[in-house]
């Protein structure tokens, strides 16, 4: 009994020896292995994403291309309007100075007229003449 004993116990030692070694092969291998590429869903998923990335960022950059053409044109309309305003207040504020100049001029015309139909009577009607 003590020999088969002794065979059983050989014959795990040496599986012992044979399975460490095969296990040793199985972790060099392992380590030394390269590292396997993507599956082919992460890489088409990862593209996806990059796409839509890129596609939000140019409408973002439309978005802010548009908002500057936007605030461009509405300053220049802004500016015209204001230099619009001001001119057509000045234009308004001359003619106005124009009719009261002419106003003026009517009602000197006029008190001079009104002197000399005056001075006419006067010549005229007086008790020297």
């Amino acid at each position: 009994m003590s020999h088969n004993c002794v065979t059983i116990q050989k014959v795990e030692n040496q599986s012992h020896r044979i399975w460490r070694y095969q296990r040793f092969l199985l972790v060099t291998e392992y380590y030394n292995k390269p590292p396997l590429p993507p599956p082919p869903f992460n890489i088409a998923s990862e593209t996806l994403v990059m796409n839509s990335i890129d596609s939000n960022e140019n409408n973002i950059r439309e978005k802010f291309k548009i908002n500057d053409v936007m605030q461009r044109e509405s300053a220049i309309a802004a500016g015209y309007l204001n230099h619009t305003l001001k001119h057509g207040k000045k234009n308004h504020i001359e003619v106005a100075l124009q009719n009261i100049e002419r106003r003026l001029h009517d009602l000197h015309e006029r008190i001079h007229n009104d002197n000399q139909v005056l001075s006419y009577d006067q010549q005229w009607f007086s008790p020297d003449a």
